[in-house]
């Protein structure tokens, strides 16, 4: 029982901050979701003559998936020691804020997916 105690004592002292910048396995899914969800559907119209009307019921998760993307991405650039970033933290954090869904899939490639040494 004392060993269930100290065990829930060590999940609250966890943030909410520090939890979510741990999800960085959703950044390569909000690529994902929004090459399939947004890219799928502009070829469908450009090159099928399909209605553009197809393409607005898919925006919905691809825009949470971006967001929730975005949210996990700043989040891990501003938990991450700043030694770890190739090229500079400023150089990530510009180019997520610019090209977010873009910017996922080389952030998560060569920083996100490298383990967090607080040293």
């Amino acid at each position: 029982m004392r060993q269930a105690t100290g065990t829930a004592n060590r999940r609250q002292k966890r943030s909410f901050f520090l939890v979510v910048s741990e999800q960085t396995w959703l950044l390569p899914v909000a690529t994902v979701a929004f090459v399939l969800f947004v890219g799928g559907p502009s070829i469908a119209v450009l090159f099928f003559s399909v209605t553009p009307w197809l393409i607005v019921p898919f925006l919905l998760p691809s825009f949470l998936a971006t967001w929730l993307g975005l949210i996990v991405a700043l989040a891990d650039l501003l938990q991450r020691p700043a030694h770890q970033f190739p090229g500079g933290r400023t150089f990530w954090l510009i180019l997520i804020t610019l090209f977010n869904v873009i910017a996922f899939l080389p952030y998560w490639l060569f920083v996100a997916r490298r383990p967090r040494r607080t040293s």
